[in-house]
């Protein structure tokens, strides 16, 4: 997570070494996710830790239709959670959908 804090504050080396940390952080996200199913693992508050971290990243490399469907996977789990509906709004309003945005947004 601390690179992709340094990534997102654009303190890196490289926009290349950025592109290589975000693949890198998705992979862990979707490992994660995966490990929990193969083992039949189901807790609250890691599978919404994943969503909410999967949505930011996709949020981040303009995957905006998967960071929405990661964003209200998150919500299921937490409906209150402020970050996530400003994540869910973004991820719409950077595709121009802003009546949608605006829905997630209240």
């Amino acid at each position: 997570m601390e690179t992709l804090s340094k990534v997102l504050l654009k303190n890196t080396k490289s926009s290349e070494h950025d592109t290589v940390e975000c693949e890198r952080a998705m992979h862990f996200f979707n490992e994660g996710f995966d490990h929990a199913k193969e083992h039949n693992y189901y807790d609250k508050e890691v599978f919404w830790t994943l969503y909410m971290g999967r949505a930011k990243l996709n949020l981040l490399i303009a995957q905006f239709g998967h960071c929405k469907e990661d964003a209200l996977e998150a919500l299921k789990l937490k409906p209150n959670d402020d970050n996530m509906w400003a994540v869910l709004s973004r991820s719409r309003y950077f595709l121009e959908k802003y009546t949608e945005g605006l829905k997630y947004a209240k």
